[in-house]
């Protein structure tokens, strides 16, 4: 099965464009040892076999570190092409420095507990794929591959320090008891802390695209994006999706599409809240004002939410239909805001 999935991807990649990409080209040095690299770096390229190397390799590196079933799962979730779930998973793992973190793993054999070894390729994997799929559904791939990269790479990298402070709810619970879990198989504190922050950091592509829509401070908007979210409850529904262990297909795609959907609403919520005309108040100030304009559309909110926790269990139909409600109310608030302006 590895193989034939290798050899499948392998074979839409050379019917498709992809390996005639420059910034893609470069997976194919991985195929050589450092010295040849370097004394034949200008040869490679002029390689009569270099697109047939390039898909090889960009097939074989997909697979080793994503599974047999990730190509086939995002085509079924996003309908998109072998090219494009290639093209999403390239970016991906670059602007996160998932091949880095992968190879430092990859280095602790026999120094840690299998067991613990797979998990931490777990998170990694779980990052990747909820951020593939991110860019293949947003249309979020028209520019050139290495500008993408690099204009969330740097961000990321401004928010990867951020992002685990301002965490609440179950979540900043399970960072802290997974990152000392790690620690204790034998993890450093920093390379068990990253590992750890892999579930939250993917929200870093949500306050990215959220802060350059509104041309607004990032850490600022990270900041708003958190605690609005904490303000209407979206962390308890997200602890909720995280923790439903029901299996089965459909049961999977119920939870990527709620995410999906509270993904919406919290950045919705957050261009709302960022639509405010003084722009110097603190984030605080600016979420109670929003607050304040939606008295009526939150209180009605706080109703239907206090309901769902009265609940003995929350089935996916009621998730959505708050959902719903909830991206209702936001699309209220900036009509009305439209009209009073």
């Amino acid at each position: 099965m590895l193989a034939y999935t290798k050899i499948h991807i392998q074979q839409a990649l050379l019917d498709s464009s992809l390996p005639d990409n420059e910034y893609m080209s470069k997976i194919v040095e991985t195929a050589f040892p450092e010295p040849v690299r370097k004394k034949y770096a200008k040869a490679m390229k002029a390689h009569k076999l270099h697109r047939d190397i390039m898909a090889t390799q960009l097939s074989n590196q997909i697979v080793n570190e994503m599974g047999i079933t990730f190509m086939y799962r995002l085509q079924i979730e996003t309908g998109a092409s072998i090219e494009n779930i290639a093209k999403a998973y390239t970016i991906a793992s670059h602007i996160f420095n998932t091949r880095e973190l992968h190879k430092t793993i990859d280095s602790l054999n026999f120094e840690i507990p299998l067991s613990v070894q797979y998990e931490t390729f777990f998170h990694i994997r779980n990052l990747i794929n909820l951020a593939s799929r991110w860019f293949l559904r947003g249309g979020r791939m028209n520019d050139k591959i290495e500008s993408i990269i690099a204009f969330y790479a740097a961000r990321v990298q401004k928010l990867e320090n951020v992002i685990p402070t301002l965490m609440g709810g179950l979540t900043e619970q399970y960072l802290k008891s997974i990152t000392e879990e790690f620690m204790q198989h034998g993890l450093s504190k920093e390379l068990a802390h990253r590992v750890a922050t892999c579930r939250a950091i993917y929200t870093a592509l949500n306050i990215i695209e959220v802060s350059s829509t509104c041309h607004f401070d990032l850490v600022k908007t990270a900041e708003i994006y958190f605690a609005a979210g904490e303000r209407i409850g979206l962390l308890w529904f997200r602890d909720q999706i995280a923790n439903d262990s029901r299996e089965g297909h459909w049961n999977v795609l119920a939870r990527l599409t709620l995410r999906d959907e509270l993904d919406f609403a919290q950045r919705a919520l957050t261009i709302s809240i960022l639509s405010s005309k003084n722009k110097n108040l603190s984030s605080e100030e600016l979420i109670e004002n929003w607050a304040e304009k939606n008295t009526l559309a939150l209180s009605k909110w706080d109703d239907f939410l206090a309901e769902m926790h009265a609940s003995n269990s929350v089935e996916y139909t009621l998730f959505f239909i708050a959902i719903r409600e909830l991206i209702s109310l936001l699309i209220s608030s900036e009509e009305r805001a439209a009209f009073m302006s």
